[in-house]
C-alpha cells in the first residue's frame, strides 16, 4: 500500500505515504482565503481534474460522513464547517487565511484492516 498509483480515466496519479493508525487513509492539506462574506464552499463534485482536492476525493471512499476536517485560522477568530452532501461549507467570523487538513478512508480501506491474521 506504499505510494499506490491511481489510474483515473486512463491517467496515472501518485499519492505519497504518511503513517496512520486506523487503516489506510487519504490525506490532503492546504490554505484557503475566506472572503468578505465569511464563507467558502468546497464541492467535491466540481473540482479541477488533477488538483490535490480532486485526487483526494477520487482516491477516497467518497463517504463524507467519514471525513475528518481540521481547520486553523491565521487570525484570532473562529472557523467552523458543515458537511452538506458531497460538499463542505467553511465559515469564519472574519475574512482571512485558513489552513485545512482533510483525511478519510481510502477507497480500498476495507481491504487493509488493522488486525492481520
Amino acid at each position: 500500500t506504499i505510494d499506490p498509483v491511481y489510474e483515473i480515466d486512463g491517467v496515472k496519479y501518485a499519492t505519497y505515504v504518511s503513517d496512520f493508525s486506523g487503516g489506510v487513509r487519504m490525506e490532503t492539506a492546504g490554505v484557503l482565503q475566506i472572503p468578505q462574506d465569511k464563507e467558502i464552499l468546497i464541492s467535491f463534485n466540481d473540482l479541477e481534474k488533477g488538483s490535490d482536492l480532486w485526487l483526494f476525493w477520487q482516491a477516497s471512499n467518497k463517504d463524507i460522513g467519514k471525513m475528518v476536517i481540521i481547520l486553523t485560522p491565521s487570525f484570532n477568530g473562529k472557523v467552523w464547517y458543515e458537511k452538506q452532501g458531497n460538499s463542505i461549507r467553511i465559515f469564519a467570523d472574519q475574512s482571512g487565511e485558513v489552513s485545512y487538513r482533510l483525511t478519510m478512508p481510502r477507497k480500498d480501506a476495507n481491504d487493509w484492516p488493522n488486525l492481520l491474521k
